[in-house]
């Protein structure tokens, strides 16, 4: 008793901080979850009970103090954009518009502009005006029927077999064919459910999604009561070890490897102007400079202009520098020009927003490589006269 109210704790625990971690992953792994949970003990036991009304109260509170904590007037931009924008970067919307040059001509855009918006180019008040991108896709019809939905169906299932999923899903169909039960058979049709739907809304393939799904179907032959030979049991076992073992050896080997690489990018960047950088599609290695434990005390002070996610977030280096008026375009135009981290089709972008929107030439004014990362100032030269622009 006092072990089973200890696991039930626990377990409500990590489950609240799934949910702040990651809320849609969390809904997600608890559909698929819903045959595996123990609704007879639920709705019976108190303890059970309480725990699980706790846990709901939980996310309630947390949900309703996330919401008023992104209310502010500084944060207005930022929730007018994010819904409409995810259409575009998420859900595939902007290759759909982009085959209808009537609707983009009627509302003064290109197809620069619509790749400029799916590559997370979320400044200036032209390209990224919320209003205006809804607009466009309600004149492109309903948003929830997507053309070849069985063939984005298709390359949701077929993540599956990735190399990073299949060893997981080749053991949870082992385990399942071994301790044959009905709700985990109920499990596995939800979970195929899901990716299905994930994909045909525009989203196939995901792996991030798909790890946490596939893991619950590991485990979950473990969460229900089921009599099978003492044989299955072992070869089951035996073949979870196995499984972890494979694994534990690839993120070893991984992690060695990101170490070296780690160790190379940080080297290169001992002499990283400390000035605002814009880091665009995702050039900047990140993932090298910010461990998770350990990052160098140089690197946090590092000035990144991201355009991304959080491009027009309060507590982001982009909005604070646009509040002062040094935002991206308004540097564009100035003589110093401004440093960017970008890949090359970023630059070809950004090449096509001069001419169009600016009237002007994209020149890189200099550069500066770091090894792994190149930092270039570049400059979108335009007719003096010219003294507003979007």
């Amino acid at each position: 008793q006092q072990n089973d109210r200890r696991v039930l704790l626990t377990g409500c625990i990590l489950a609240f901080f799934s949910y702040l971690v990651r809320r849609e992953e969390f809904l997600l792994v608890l559909v698929v979850a819903i045959p595996l949970l123990p609704w007879r003990a639920i709705l019976l036991h108190r303890s059970v009970k309480i725990a699980f009304l706790t846990l709901v109260s939980a996310i309630a509170v947390s949900s309703v103090i996330d919401h008023q904590a992104y209310q502010g007037e500084d944060w207005r931009a930022f929730n007018e954009l994010q819904p409409v924008r995810a259409l575009y970067t998420d859900y595939g919307f902007g290759e759909r518009l982009k085959q209808r040059p009537d609707i983009l001509a009627r509302h003064g855009y290109s197809s620069n502009d619509v790749d400029l918006i799916v590559s997370w180019f979320l400044v200036g008040p032209k390209i990224a005006n919320p209003h205006t991108l809804q607009a466009m896709l309600s004149e492109l019809g309903q948003l929830n029927r997507m053309a070849g939905a069985l063939f984005l169906g298709w390359v949701g299932l077929k993540t599956l077999w990735h190399p990073t999923l299949l060893p997981l899903v080749l053991v949870a169909a082992l385990l399942t064919l071994l301790s044959p039960s009905w709700k985990v058979a109920a499990s596995w049709a939800l979970c195929i459910a899901v990716l299905i739907v994930l994909a045909v809304k525009g989203r196939p393939g995901v792996l991030r999604v798909y790890v946490p799904l596939v893991s619950l179907l590991v485990i979950a032959p473990f969460l229900v009561v089921a009599k099978v030979p003492a044989w299955r049991k072992r070869l089951g076992a035996s073949a979870l070890l196995v499984a972890c073992l494979l694994n534990a050896t690839i993120v070893f080997s991984e992690s060695k490897a990101s170490q070296i690489t780690a160790y190379h990018v940080r080297k290169g960047l001992a002499y990283f102007p400390n000035e605002p950088i814009v880091n665009w599609g995702g050039a900047f290695p990140s993932t090298d400079v910010y461990p998770v434990l350990g990052a160098s005390p140089f690197a946090m002070s590092y000035r990144l202009y991201g355009l991304g996610w959080g491009t027009l977030a309060p507590y982001s280096v982009a909005f604070a520098e646009q509040k002062v008026g040094r935002g991206m375009i308004d540097l564009l135009v100035k003589e110093k020009g401004i440093p960017i981290v970008a890949g090359q089709r970023q630059f070809r972008l950004l090449e096509d927003y001069c001419e169009q929107h600016l009237h002007g030439q994209l020149k890189e004014l200099s550069n500066q490589d770091m090894g792994d990362v190149v930092v270039s100032w570049r400059r979108c030269e335009v007719p003096s006269r010219m003294s507003q622009f979007n």
